[in-house]
């Protein structure tokens, strides 16, 4: 899959610009697709973040920019969570589902 769009133009002479581009089609949109095994995304270990993950590869440059700056000033900064697909979101919600029904019915006790 190419990465990045590339765009010529003319400014005295022709220069190619490459612009990143996003992958919105419907399925990535609402998760159902493999992260995992797709070229865009790529894995994000500790020091940057609490725990291995997963985050497109357009967010990576930013984050070590935004990273490095903060270390500079004394902060630790960490990504605490990642890319998920549709099916690993729907068991977190699942499971937050059935945690706040126990909650709320031994709060009703």
């Amino acid at each position: 899959m190419n990465q990045f769009e590339s765009t010529e133009i003319a400014l005295g002479r022709i220069k190619t610009i490459e612009k990143p581009i996003f992958n919105t089609c419907k399925d990535v949109v609402i998760g159902k697709f493999d992260y995992k095994s797709d070229s865009t995304f790529i894995k994000i270990k500790p020091p940057h973040s609490a725990k291995e993950l997963s985050l497109n590869m357009l967010v990576k440059p930013s984050n070590l920019k935004v990273y490095n700056a903060a270390r500079v000033d004394g902060i630790a900064l960490k990504i605490i969570d990642g890319t998920l697909n549709f099916e690993e979101q729907k068991i977190i919600w699942e499971q937050n589902r059935k945690f706040m029904s126990i909650v709320n019915h031994s709060i009703l006790l």
